[in-house]
């Protein structure tokens, strides 16, 4: 039995994609808080199969607007994910790299070009953290105690990585 029309449930799916791409892009340069690596790929997988699927299921070629649509969406999602909107983005995906197992030596080279330490000043001088690196990526008021944390065994290797926002 062929579908004769699947093009409001269409409408309604391009229009769900289009606010969840609004709401990434909200979220990414209002709130400056990158969105997971894997959502940017699930979503554009998303809108490539509801394209793929409303094709198969009206049987007739994709209309032009809809491509040029799918088009603009994907290169949405891959602006948001490449270009690094704060040094909090590129700060984050650094972080990223270190691993559990590293020697502390090993995180710092990952992480060189950014502050070491709290930032926060004590009576006795700067605030340490016993067995851990704190690394920041800025002195701007609002990512001053933007702190990635990583946690060091006795052995001196990485047992822990979190980020913790100001």
């Amino acid at each position: 039995m062929r579908v004769r029309s699947v093009a409001p449930l269409c409408c309604f799916l391009w229009v769900l994609a289009g606010l969840a791409i609004l709401g990434a892009g909200l979220v990414e340069l209002l709130v400056d808080t990158p969105l997971p690596r894997g959502c940017y790929g699930i979503a554009a997988g998303v809108l490539v199969g509801w394209t793929l699927l409303a094709r198969l299921l009206l049987r007739t070629p994709v209309p032009r607007s809809t491509k040029l649509l799918l088009a603009a969406a994907l290169v949405a999602l891959a602006v948001l994910h490449w270009v690094p909107w704060s040094s909090r983005k590129v700060f984050l995906r650094d972080l990223e790299r270190v691993q559990i197992g590293m020697s502390m030596m090993q995180a710092k080279a990952v992480m060189a070009g950014y502050r070491i330490g709290t930032g926060w000043q004590t009576p006795d001088g700067e605030m340490r953290v016993e067995n851990t690196l704190v690394f920041r990526h800025s002195d701007l008021p609002h990512y001053n105690s933007d702190w990635g944390v990583v946690r060091l065994d006795d052995t001196g290797h990485v047992y822990s990585v979190e980020f913790l926002p100001d």
